[in-house]
């Protein structure tokens, strides 16, 4: 199970146990002046590039963002999606730390931001996620021989054979019964609709049995 987990991992790694990159910046925001540039934009811009290591008192003397002045300007780590795109885009795009950024319009006005700290992305490590790779596969085999006895009942029954309670015996299964089912319950959004499609759709060509996957389960009819 262990080599077989292991397999998977590294098959499926880059895909299911990736972790995003991450960045820490700081952020100057300038409100909007009309439609344009607030006057002192550009002359703040200059002052960062010229002297980065006063990005962070440049935020608490001119950033419009009062609360995230108060540390500086710090937006703590984030990975794409969780802020606006463009804002997202020039963070991502800096490389080195204490990098600034251009000015940029974002939905909350014109910002300049500093890079702080960068984590790359990488894969969740094999111990972490063995356990869960594990129990996943062993369900899948499990499914996979459930799906292949139910294939097994289902033309046992056809030919006339009384295996239908011992299967039901063997695995627990729950039993009810539905109402009287009519074409028109074919048009609900429900387990029974499905049943009923199931049942109208098929009545001419087998002989009275049937499965179909819902919800994680297995319905037999």
């Amino acid at each position: 199970d262990l080599l077989t987990a292991q397999n998977f991992y590294e098959k499926h790694k880059a895909a299911l146990y990736r972790i995003p990159p991450k960045v820490k910046v700081r952020r100057l925001l300038m409100k909007s002046v009309g439609s344009g540039l607030p006057p002192m934009a550009t002359e703040i811009l200059k002052k960062a590039q010229a002297s980065p290591g006063q990005f962070a008192a440049l935020v608490k003397q001119y950033s419009a963002d009062e609360k995230s002045a108060q540390h500086g300007g710090i937006v703590d780590f984030f990975v794409k999606g969780s802020h606006d795109a463009e804002f997202e885009k020039a963070a991502f795009r800096l490389k080195e730390v204490g990098d600034i950024s251009p000015i940029i319009k974002t939905k909350a006005g014109y910002e300049i931001l500093q890079l702080v700290e960068r984590i790359n992305a990488g894969e969740k490590s094999f111990d972490s996620v063995k356990d869960d790779i594990i129990n996943s596969l062993k369900a899948k085999r499990a499914m996979s021989a459930l799906r292949a006895e139910l294939e097994q009942l289902s033309r046992a029954t056809r030919n006339g054979s009384m295996q239908l309670d011992a299967f039901v015996a063997k695995h627990r299964c729950v039993a009810r019964h539905t109402e009287l089912l009519t074409d028109a319950d074919t048009k609900e959004n429900s387990l029974q609709a499905l049943l009923a499609k199931k049942l109208f759709a098929s009545q001419a060509k087998t002989a009275g049995f049937g499965y179909f996957a819902h919800d994680d389960c297995y319905i037999m009819y």
